[in-house]
């Protein structure tokens, strides 16, 4: 059971809140339903997310889709203090049983929009410059009348937040709404709008892979209202009903998998189809829409195909015939967004008979479509086996392999486009430095990405959930470390680690021997390393690390700060620190499985060449759920806001506490010496 602060303060009654929540759902369940809501509706309501079974044409019936048991959830501005300057709501998510590990976001699929309340629903785009922010866990999303409607470019996808990371077990999880015109995240330059109606519509989705490689399909559309100022509160309802309706409520693209057609009647000519599926039935009007295909870079669009009758389950495909040079393309690349072709358009079917030109029918597409190449074309991965020595451009719709021990070397730059994964080959390699692939930027190197994502790869070059590689090494040169043999150099032109956001998917290696590693540094290794590193050298604020191999990050001989650090259920510690010190902004985040291993922490700190201290500063949003280290390991906690680390007979014990700091930051060290 999540134990409470210590001191009864609003964040401490949030903490009962959440409790009370997880029991209410433990109790009820956390099933959906399709009813729509009515007059209660307008009061705030928690979002209760849980997984059900679908009937998935396009996987076999393999598919588990997110679920809400509403359309449409309504919830009220208000000033946010007492001089009136600030209009914030809170959005209650009650995440149900699922998977550990699964990684939560609410994508943003339409625009932000806006009703004055009078006579009938006629919601329009939002008045420029009008944006709705949505805060959670340190991060940041503002959704205004142009976003995502139709992303426009090959590295663009659904705008997205993470939301939480599950356990098994039911918990809330809140997101702060504001309201506004310019500035930077929640700080407004003028707080407010005009009264009124505000909506828009999100989907919900599982970022990155399952756990277990399994299917889970993003949610059906639903839609955030938002009022603000005096607007009668059945006008609030009536919006909640008709963007509820069947015949109003939006359409968007749940899945959508790319195959291959060859024809009957002539052999020769393959076809690509790509097969879409959407919440509800839809059908292209006159000359339909049309699908961005990249062969190798040069962008053709598919077609949309009609289909007779109608296809009832909202299965929409697209087909395009490569050319023979395009069937000898090295990777094809979908979407991210189907756009209307010149006098044509995608329109809703009609719903018993009722007319449903009303409804916004949303273009982008889910991100990581599947892609079975046409015969006698291989597409795969651009594999990387050897050092990269001159600076280079990795591309948008390519996936790059490291095969082997990849050095960024001393002097060069590696730009990473955004969304692009890099994969890395499971299993041994001949010895060099360590015994397994692994990219490994040398001090003296540089970084520059937006979002990048590090994930691991089987034999034949696909993705997998199995951690059994030499995950990512970043080296700086502000102190000289070695970890896993390799080691940072101090001196000449300093290392530049630039990006917006690292995931690591399932990188880096347990002991073969099912130890925890310290007397053998060529046996585990953690998924991303950062050896001696200051603050000028390393400017990601954010990285995720999921499911690793050893270690979800691990910091030694260095000295840096993050925004945001989120560990989901690595094989061993979440977060390892070897004489370093880190200080962790707004959110820190680990979330592992219960386990009778030995040594498998939430903190793992070294003192070898140094002390250790993790410093979590006053407002940041803390999820810590794992074992606490015992008194040998000497991780101790100074918190006004957390709960002192629980002993038993000096051995470790499970630790959880989940809120904001609000009393003060909170300081994780260590009290041993070298």
């Amino acid at each position: 059971m999540r134990r409470p602060a210590r001191s009864v303060n609003r964040e401490s009654l949030h903490q009962v809140e959440r409790l009370e929540s997880r029991v209410a759902l433990d109790a009820a369940g956390a099933g959906g339903g399709s009813s729509a809501p009515s007059l209660a509706a307008i009061m705030p309501q928690p979002v209760v997310l849980s997984t059900v079974p679908v009937a998935d044409p396009l996987h076999a019936g393999r598919t588990v889709a997110l679920a809400t048991p509403q359309r449409a959830y309504a919830f009220s501005f208000a000033t946010s203090n007492a001089s009136g300057t600030g209009w914030q709501t809170r959005i209650d998510v009650d995440i149900g049983r699922l998977p550990t590990g699964m990684v939560i976001d609410l994508e943003v699929v339409g625009g932000l929009t806006r009703w004055d309340g009078v006579g009938a629903p006629s919601f329009v785009a939002a008045p420029a410059g009008v944006a709705i922010n949505l805060a959670v866990s340190g991060a940041d999303l503002r959704v205004s009348s142009t976003t995502s409607t139709a992303p426009r470019l090959p590295a663009e996808a659904r705008p997205s937040i993470p939301v939480g990371v599950a356990d098994g077990r039911p918990f809330r999880q809140p997101i702060t709404a504001s309201i506004g015109r310019g500035g930077i995240g929640s700080d407004f330059v003028v707080p407010g709008a005009t009264t009124g109606i505000y909506a828009f519509t999100g989907m919900w989705s599982v970022a990155g892979s399952s756990p277990g490689g399994g299917i889970v399909r993003d949610s059906l559309p639903v839609s955030l209202v938002f009022s603000i100022g005096p607007v009668p509160a059945a006008s609030v309802a009536t919006a909640i009903d008709w963007l509820s309706a069947p015949a109003t409520r939006p359409i968007a693209v749940v899945d959508a998998v790319a195959r291959t057609l060859v024809s009957t009647t002539t052999p020769q000519v393959t076809t690509i189809v790509i097969d879409t599926q959407w919440s509800d039935p839809v059908r292209p009007v006159g000359a339909g829409a049309l699908l961005p295909v990249a062969f190798d870079g040069r962008q053709r669009f598919a077609q949309s195909v009609s289909t007779t009758p109608p296809a009832a389950a909202g299965l929409l495909a697209f087909r395009i015939t490569p050319t023979l040079a395009e069937r000898s393309a090295q990777r094809i690349a979908i979407g991210p967004s189907i756009r209307p072709a010149p006098g044509g358009s995608i329109e809703g079917i009609p719903i018993l008979g009722v007319p449903t030109a009303a409804r916004a029918v949303l273009l982008s597409l889910p991100v990581g479509i599947a892609v079975q190449p046409p015969a006698g074309v291989v597409v795969g991965p651009q594999v990387i086996a050897t050092d990269i020595v001159r600076s280079t451009t990795w591309r948008a719709g390519t996936t790059y392999l490291i095969d082997g021990e990849v050095h960024v070397r001393r002097g060069v730059t590696l730009t990473i486009e955004n969304g692009v994964t890099v994969l890395i080959r499971n299993g041994r390699k001949p010895l060099r430095t360590i015994d397994t692939s692994a990219l490994i930027f040398d001090s003296g190197s540089a970084l520059r990405a937006a979002t990048v994502t590090f994930a691991s790869a089987d034999l034949q070059g696909r993705e997998t959930p199995l951690a059994d590689n030499g995950g990512v090494f970043f080296c700086g040169t502000t102190r000289a470390a070695t970890k896993d043999g390799i080691t940072s150099v101090i001196g000449g032109s300093g290392s530049s680690f630039v990006a917006d956001l690292v995931v690591a998917r399932a990188i880096g290696r347990t002991d073969p021997r099912g130890g925890d590693g310290n007397d053998n540094d060529r046996d585990d290794i953690d998924a991303i390393s950062v050896i001696g590193i200051g603050p000028p050298e390393w400017r990601i604020p954010s990285v995720r690390s999921e499911r690793s191999g050893d270690d979800g990050f691990d910091a030694t001989a260095s000295r840096f700060t993050l925004d945001s650090l989120v560990i989901v259920d690595p094989v061993e510690d979440g977060l390892n620190v070897t004489s370093s010190s880190i200080t962790i902004r707004r959110n820190l985040s680990i979330v592992m499985t219960a386990s009778t291993a030995p040594d498998r922490e939430l903190f793992d700190f070294e003192v070898d060449q140094g002390p250790v201290k993790v410093l979590i500063e006053r407002g940041a949003d803390v999820d810590l759920r794992g074992i606490w280290g015992g008194v040998d390991d000497g991780v101790n906690l100074n918190s006004p806001d957390m709960p002192p680390p629980p002993r038993r007979r000096g051995a470790g014990a499970w630790y959880e506490f989940q809120g904001k700091l609000v009393l003060g930051p909170a300081i994780v060290f260590s009290s041993l010496t070298n």
